[in-house]
């Protein structure tokens, strides 16, 4: 972007493709820092949960290995299609 805004005709032109640039870079930080206060809440109720957490994500594991194992992995595909056509998403 430096060469682009260096070749452009004018400094006007330069300028504002460098601000342009510069506000595409502090977007994500200024929305980051707008979320950081209202995840902290989501972060405190998975610190709260965390052991529950741990369990259900590694029974999810384990029978997600067990599927594959068994070549039973295609049974994933199947429930998840009917899932999504009642819903309206297939």
């Amino acid at each position: 972007i430096l060469v682009l805004a260096g070749d452009s005709g004018t400094v006007l032109e330069g300028s504002a493709l460098l601000a342009v640039y510069a506000l595409g870079l502090a977007v994500p930080f200024l929305i980051a820092a707008a979320l950081f206060v209202p995840a902290m809440g989501v972060f405190r109720w998975i610190r709260d949960h965390y052991v529950v957490i741990q369990l259900v994500s590694g029974a999810v594991l384990v029978a997600l290995g067990l599927l594959l194992f068994f070549g039973r992995f295609w049974w994933l595909q199947v429930y998840l299609n009917r899932f999504f056509r009642a819903i309206g998403l297939a």
